[in-house]
């Protein structure tokens, strides 16, 4: 199987968004949130809900230095630190490795599209978001070219690190890619 068939199947994927995260964009998401103390399971908020704000920004910026370092062989997988933690860093620096140690070579950028952001705690949120990865190519050591797919949907967990000692930032802590958009 091809690394990055292996990688989709894992739930991993290479790629971002084309934009810098810190810039608004044009893509619709729906927010909601859900307490243990009310009756109901969630109700809507605006997308300009704070932590669904910074949730939405360390997804696409975990998906953007995806891009980067995959398209810069001399970036650091240390870039991933930004956006992601535990697993999620270590199994994007792992197949960051393996792509690079193969002689995969990437180009473009994925589209990211929120689709909805779900509070699960004051320092947790759920975003899914579909990737377009129409833009995205990929050759192995031999120029051949990858199949990426086209669309898939991405459940990605956020967590704020909230602890003593820690930045107070938000990170992707878990994805999952789940079926085609």
């Amino acid at each position: 199987m091809s690394t990055a068939l292996a990688l989709v199947a894992s739930g991993v994927l290479l790629t971002g968004c084309g934009s810098d995260p810190d810039q608004p964009t044009d893509t619709a998401a729906t927010s909601s949130s859900s307490s243990s103390t009310s009756s109901t399971s969630s109700s809507a908020t605006t997308p300009a809900d704070p932590n669904a704000a910074r949730a939405i920004q360390a997804v696409k910026g975990l998906e953007a230095t995806s891009d980067k370092l995959y398209t810069t062989p001399s970036m650091s997988n240390g870039e991933f630190g930004a956006y992601a933690t535990g697993d999620v860093f270590k199994q994007r620096s792992y197949s960051l490795s393996q792509a690079r140690s193969a002689g995969e070579e990437w180009e473009g950028k994925t589209k990211v599209e929120v689709l909805t952001v779900t509070e699960r705690s004051d320092t947790r949120q759920m975003v899914v978001a579909c990737l377009d990865l129409t833009r995205v190519s990929a050759t192995d050591s031999s120029g051949q070219p990858m199949d990426l797919g086209k669309r898939y949907r991405q459940e990605y967990t956020v967590d704020k690190s909230d602890g003593p000692g820690q930045d107070g930032k938000w990170r992707v802590s878990a994805e999952k890619a789940t079926t085609e958009c």
